[in-house]
Formats: C-alpha cells, structure tokens, sequence
C-alpha cells in the first residue's frame, strides 16, 4: 500500500496532488508545499516505502483515487503535479478518473527512440534467453534497474513500457515542463506530447531530470498564469 502525508489548510480549497518519480521519494515532492499551501489543501504521496507486492499502473492509480475520494469533497477541483513516472501517473489518472489541471515535470510519457547499439543489445539478449544462454551483465538493463530487486524490480518491469498513445481530445489545462539537458526524458520526447494532448502548454528550463527541485517559485507563477482563473 502507497502512503501518503495531507496538509489541510482551507475548507474551500482545491486540492493538490503531489506524485514523485521512479524510485525516489515523497521528500522530493515537498518543496511544492510552502509556496502552494495558499491555495490548496495537498495530499503528497510515497508510492515506494512498502513495496510489499508488485504494483501495476492500475494498482497506483486505485490507490490513489481512492484516498483522493477520502480526503477530497465531491465539489472540490483537483490539480496534479507529478515529476517523471509521477507524470506518467498523474496522466493516465486524470484518463481513468479525473483531474482539473495537469503540471507533468519531465513525464515518461513518450517512448524512446532505441539507437543502433540500444536495438542490438535487446536482439542478443532475445536470442540468448531464447537459447536458455547466460545473459552477461551488460544486457541486463540499466545500472539503476540493475540495482532493484524483488518487488521493485517486477513493478519496474510492469509499468516502464507503458506510454500515450491516443490524442485526448477535451483535456483538463496542462503544463508541460522539460529541460534542456535532460538525458532521461529528452526534448523531444516533451516535445511530442503536444501530438496527444494538443491544447497543452510546453516550457523548457535549463538544467536536468531534477532541475524542478530550483524551478519550483517559476513553476507556482505558471501555474498563476495558466490555471487560477478555471482553479
């Protein structure tokens, strides 16, 4: 069972959904608190801390949605910041269920393009397992999915492979938020989304995966510009 933290602050609030990326924490959704505390009531969720059974997008999005219905009134609106595979969720919940506002902070949401090397090392290990051969280390995934184990590591296998692919037509306001040297999720993977979600606003910030963490005051007066007035 995912955990969460709920920061009440005003009966009439909105409230604000706080979702982290893969393998990291809650800790790193909480610089979002201060600067929106003023307008919202927030729910910042620890989706790892247990990892008691293997989790698929479904699962998460279950959880989710059920302790966004208990903590959030039925005429209440709902704004969802999610940074990577917190993107990805706040996205495929607000399709299974609802959101009123998006910011997706570098989203795993567009699949990668695989280079030539990329693409041979995914055939040599087909054919080996195929063969019942030993697979060497280096074909065996990434260093961080290396590093998981058990639980973690079927959750990883169960959610990294899914991504958009419809065009949502009538969706909530959307933020999209990139950055230039981001060598997770690339421009032109944030680029793309404006393919699927055609009405969505599309900023670039210098810096990596986790430059949000010295984005958040620019991020709360986008959020000013494009989503108070329908909040």
């Amino acid at each position: 069972m995912i955990e969460y933290k709920y920061y009440f602050n005003n009966d009439n609030f909105p409230t604000l959904v706080l979702i982290h990326g893969w393998n990291t924490s809650s800790l790193y959704m909480e610089g979002f608190i201060k600067p929106f505390s003023n307008c919202f009531n927030i729910i910042n969720f620890n989706l790892f801390k247990k990892n008691e059974k293997p989790y698929k997008i479904t699962d998460f999005l279950l959880e989710i949605n059920n302790v966004v219905n208990k903590l959030k009134r039925k005429d209440q609106k709902l704004v969802i910041i999610g940074h990577s595979f917190g993107g990805k969720l706040g996205y495929f919940y607000m399709k299974k269920y609802h959101a009123d506002g998006l910011i997706l902070l570098a989203p795993s949401l567009i699949k990668p393009r695989f280079n030539l090397i990329v693409y041979l090392k995914i055939k040599l290990y087909k054919l080996l397992k195929k063969r019942n051969r030993k697979i060497p280390k280096f074909l065996k995934g990434s260093k961080d999915y290396q590093r998981l184990t058990g639980n973690l590591k079927k959750t990883f296998l169960n959610c990294y492979d899914k991504y958009i692919k419809y065009q949502y037509k009538n969706h909530p306001k959307t933020l999209v938020v990139g950055f230039k040297k981001d060598k997770m999720v690339k421009k032109y993977q944030i680029k793309k989304i404006k393919k699927y979600l055609s009405e969505a606003k599309i900023i670039f910030f210098n810096g990596d995966h986790f430059s949000y963490l010295e984005h958040i005051k620019e991020i709360r007066l986008l959020y000013e510009r494009y989503f108070s007035s329908s909040i």
